[in-house]
Formats: C-alpha cells, structure tokens, sequence
C-alpha cells in the first residue's frame, strides 16, 4: 500500500509557472504529470499556449467541453499507448486553472480494471477547446 501511496503521490501534476500572476507574457507555464504503463513511463504536459489559447470560464456557467467529451479525447490519446484501452476506466477528472487567469484545463486519470500489482496508471491534460495535452516517453 505504501509504493502505491508513493506511486500516485509522483503522479500528482506538477504545474510550473514563473513568479509573475500574469500568464498572457509568458508561454512558459506548463502542466506535467509521469505515469507508468507496464515498465514503460510517460510524460503528460500541457503547455500555458494550450491553455491560455483556449475559452476563459467562470465556474458558474457550465463547462465548455463535457465530461464525456473529455474522456473521449482522453481515451483516445490512451489508445495510442495500449493495445486494450477499454479495459481502462477513469477515475477521476480535475479541473484546473492557470494560475492568475481564468484559463482552465481538465486532467483525466486512468486505472486499468481489474488493477494489477504493477501500480499502472496513465493521465491526460485535455484542454478548454477539447484538444489533448502532449504525451512524451520519459527521459531517465
């Protein structure tokens, strides 16, 4: 239980932004997480120029994309990465802002069912246009 505690808690988003609150002057603000399917690991990112070219959204009107609309997306990229992606099933979607915007970006996790032993997880950004993050081999 504690690797898969220390497992999950590598795969919390890491999200980097300059000091500055203003994110329209910098592009350099990205979104990351690694995840790890069999013995393989991966990087997810989304860069500041996905999210900040994608709608504003007050969190009192409804969501630009839907839920389901976003898995689809998801799953997809995840499909790309396995060869029995519908095994996979979502266990959670977070919504997140960039910092100081109102610039906001859904982050999609998948566990495979029945979970393995070998602690697979993968994750997504998906983007307020409905466009995916970037998913890169992890660099060791």
């Amino acid at each position: 239980m504690k690797k898969a505690l220390s497992i999950l808690l590598v795969a919390l988003a890491t999200c980097v932004a300059p000091a500055q609150k203003d994110l329209t002057d910098t592009p350099k603000y990205e979104c990351c997480a690694p995840f790890k399917i069999g013995v393989v690991y991966h990087n997810s990112r989304i860069e500041g120029s996905a999210i900040l070219s994608s709608p504003q959204w007050d969190p009192t009107k409804p969501l630009p994309v839907r839920l389901d609309e976003v898995e689809r997306v998801a799953r997809r990229e995840l499909s790309k990465l396995v060869k029995d992606e519908a095994v996979w099933k979502v266990d959670s979607f977070i919504i997140k802002r960039a910092p100081g915007t109102q610039n906001w970006f859904y982050h999609v996790y998948f566990f495979p069912t029945p979970r393995t032993t070998n602690f697979d997880y993968a994750t997504f950004f998906v983007n307020f246009d409905g466009n995916p993050g970037v998913t890169d081999p992890a660099t060791k």
